[in-house]
């Protein structure tokens, strides 16, 4: 009965011995599946009666359900699916747990962070199913005889276990985690498909009372990942005086903080003028910058934020802040700014150029905002570009097909940069500032500035100079050909709500002008 219960996902209330179509049951039963991720029954719920006992009413198998939805919520938040350990958000509560032995409550603990090596070479090479049956069977090594009854064991990631030892000191736990590397080791003898032996990183750290778990567990992930660094199947255990440490540790701090600033929208946008040299009504442009809302004043590049994000595989999701923010802000400027032909040029680093989604969520946005494509130009820098060139080439046709405009940052500076310029179908070059800081006193500087005008003039492509920082600069650009000029020497990054409030003040005074002249 309790099978079919579970098998049919479906409630089951049994109140008379040996109703029909049911052998005799001595005891009155309520059952009701208890279903896990998905959907999936896990189990069931059995409230029990003697047959002299009240029968079970509908206002008691409502309550019943009530408790099994509560379990199955349970299930989903506090157990990962695939090894039934407890999840990274209940490891806290089961720690915390320590707290009702008197004997757990204060004191030092420490806490193990387990790291499968290799494990995507087993997923690209065998599998995800092989990858997944691995992390399973590294999952049942993670407790009794290798572990104390009252460990804490979660999966805190796809490939990294923690593991949390109440009253044991570092060096103890150190030697818990070369155990459990050893027990390991035993793992991939025909099961991962290689004679290769399964390796553990495991990274140790103390921690005082329960309330101090998370801190323990980030330092131990330090650790961890440093073990990685250092060639993998290796224990780690954190030390406060370690340069590369205390490096990965400032690193991560610089990674919270860019998550803080990421959500609670604590960066804004700053807009610096791209101005037209050889004729003064062609089109203008901004290309758009990040700012700290802290430090505006400031007028520089958050730097720490921008390359903890390179570093930390966030790239993608910064360079999607700023397009999601650029094209809001915009969008109830988008009459005027099309009017205007004011374009606004939007920085994408190589980590979003190369990434799956990237590129569909970008195509989304535009699609979803009311600001014409055409106004919308994308930079990329020539580095970056050359070597994902197919990405890169596929990126630009798939956005300017909808009429996006493309710009080659930091042009000039590669291998072979001219012959890359007719492999790659942009609308403009920005020469690298190496070129512009110093042209006017260096010949070299000054005749590769001439051959990009050159070339770039019979493909039809536009030509923009970085770092024009004075009018003798400006002037000089000029002579030679260069079609725009972005600089210090133009005009100095400011808002961009405030570029977007005076284009608009400017395009409506320009109405009023025609109106009262009609």
């Amino acid at each position: 009965m309790l099978n079919w219960v579970q098998r049919k996902n479906q409630p089951m209330v049994v109140n008379r011995a040996g109703a029909a179509g049911n052998p005799p049951s001595p005891l009155r039963i309520l059952a009701v599946p208890v279903t896990g991720h998905a959907s999936v029954p896990e189990g069931v719920l059995v409230l029990l009666r003697s047959p002299d006992a009240p029968e079970f009413s509908r206002a008691q198998l409502s309550l019943v359900k009530h408790l099994s939805r509560h379990i199955s919520t349970l299930l989903e938040t506090d157990f990962d699916v695939l090894t039934g350990l407890h999840t990274r958000s209940s490891a806290q509560g089961q720690v915390d747990s320590w707290g009702h032995a008197t004997s757990l409550s204060s004191g030092a603990h420490s806490v193990i962070c387990i790291d499968i090596d290799r494990l995507r070479v087993v997923n690209e090479t065998s599998g995800f199913d092989a990858g997944d049956a691995l992390i399973v069977r590294v999952a049942r090594l993670l407790g009794q005889p290798h572990l104390p009854p009252n460990a804490v064991v979660a999966r805190i990631s796809g490939d990294e276990f923690a593991v949390a030892l109440p009253h044991v000191d570092a060096k103890a736990a150190a030697q818990t985690a070369r155990a459990l590397q050893q027990a390991a080791a035993q793992l991939s003898h025909g099961q991962v498909g290689s004679d290769q032996p399964v390796s553990l990183s495991c990274g140790v750290a103390s921690f005082e009372g329960v309330n101090e778990f998370q801190s323990g567990l980030a330092l131990a992930e330090l650790a961890c990942q440093t073990a990685k660094d250092r060639g993998r199947g290796r224990v780690e255990i954190y030390q406060d005086s370690d340069a590369s440490m205390i490096l990965r540790q400032s690193d991560t701090a610089t990674v919270i903080r860019l998550r803080e600033a990421l959500r609670n929208d604590d960066l804004m946008l700053f807009a610096q003028r791209i101005a037209p040299l050889q004729r003064q009504d062609d089109p203008e442009g901004y290309e758009l910058l990040l700012r700290s809302v802290q430090t505006p004043q400031k007028n520089h590049a958050p730097a720490d934020l921008l390359s903890a994000a390179l570093r930390n595989q966030l790239a993608p999701t910064l360079d999607m802040w700023v397009a999601e923010h650029a094209l809001a802000q915009a969008t109830p400027h988008g009459s005027a700014l099309l009017a205007a032909n004011v374009s606004m040029s939007i920085n994408i680093t190589g980590p979003s150029l190369t990434d799956e989604t990237f590129l569909e969520r970008v195509q989304r946005l535009i699609r979803r905002s009311r600001i014409a494509p055409s106004l919308i130009t994308f930079e990329i820098t020539e580095t970056v570009a050359v070597l994902s060139l197919t990405k890169a080439v596929t990126f630009i046709r798939e956005l300017r097909a909808m009429g996006c405009r493309f710009a080659l940052d930091d042009f000039g500076t590669g291998t072979n940069s001219l012959k890359n310029l007719t492999s790659l179908p942009v609308d403009r070059v920005k020469l690298d500032g190496s070129f512009v800081s110093d042209i006017l006193t260096n010949k070299q500087s000054v005749a590769m500035v001439r051959a990009i005008v050159s070339l770039t003039k019979d493909l039809g492509i536009g030509t923009v100079a970085e770092y024009a920082e004075n009018a003798h600069i400006i002037e000089r650009l000029r002579e030679l050909g260069v079609q725009y000029a972005q600089g210090y020497g133009v005009e100095k990054p400011r808002a961009f709500a405030d570029v977007l409030t005076e284009v608009s003040t400017r395009e409506s005074q320009k109405n009023f002008a025609l109106n009262l002249e009609i």
